[in-house]
């Protein structure tokens, strides 16, 4: 039997949900001995099909991803360019590209460089 358990430092919300993909393929990176990619981040609910759901507030995570050293911040597939979220004209966040996946086999392959 194993059990894994994820601490969080910072304060959790309505929005925890949102940390669903990044447990996930951190959980699974830990489970197949592959590394994660120190630069990438990512943002999205876990649907049960293996999709990356929807989640709010995209420009603000493009910020705070901005603020924490990322690189790239991953979003779920039809978020980046919705109307109120496309703010590449921002100083901080054109640091940071924003790019869309689908599912989680996607973002795993991204953030580790290898297939799941």
């Amino acid at each position: 039997t194993l059990s894994l358990y994820a601490t969080f430092s910072g304060p959790l919300n309505a929005e925890g949900a949102t940390a669903e993909a990044a447990l996930a393929i951190g959980f699974l990176a830990l489970l197949k001995g592959d590394h994660l990619k120190q630069d990438i981040t990512i943002t999205g609910t876990l649907e049960g099909d293996g999709r990356i759901g929807q989640v709010a507030q995209v420009a603000e995570k493009t910020t705070a991803a901005a603020r924490a050293g990322y690189h790239v911040l991953l979003v779920p597939r039809g978020q980046f360019y919705a109307p109120r979220v496309n703010r590449v004209s921002l100083n901080l966040e054109s640091n940071v590209l924003v790019r869309e996946v689908e599912t989680i086999e996607e973002a795993y392959e991204i953030m580790t460089g290898k297939k799941l």
